[in-house]
């Protein structure tokens, strides 16, 4: 497993927080969706301290927090965000 994701609300004061603790960032920034879903992501250096790269997660559409899950991927399908996979006839 490369890493382990968290969804969090208040992802600049999370994300101050764990470099406060002295937590190093390895990757992070913002993805901007044409259905107007924003998602600031970090990955976290914690190998040392867990064993495994740690993730925190925001995303909010239109400004209000939301949670990656099912009723969401529908609600970006209709906004444009996720093109429907066709299906692969066997």
């Amino acid at each position: 497993m490369h890493h382990i994701g968290a969804m969090v609300r208040g992802f600049d004061q999370k994300l101050d927080q764990m470099k406060a603790a002295g937590i190093g960032v390895i990757q992070s920034g913002v993805i901007k969706t044409v259905g107007g879903a924003v998602t600031k992501y970090a990955y976290m250096d914690t190998v040392s301290t867990c064993g495994i790269i740690s993730e925190i997660i925001e995303s909010k559409l239109v400004g209000i927090p939301v949670f990656h899950n099912n009723f969401m991927m529908h609600v970006a399908r209709l906004t444009g965000d996720i093109d429907l996979i066709p299906l692969r006839e066997t």
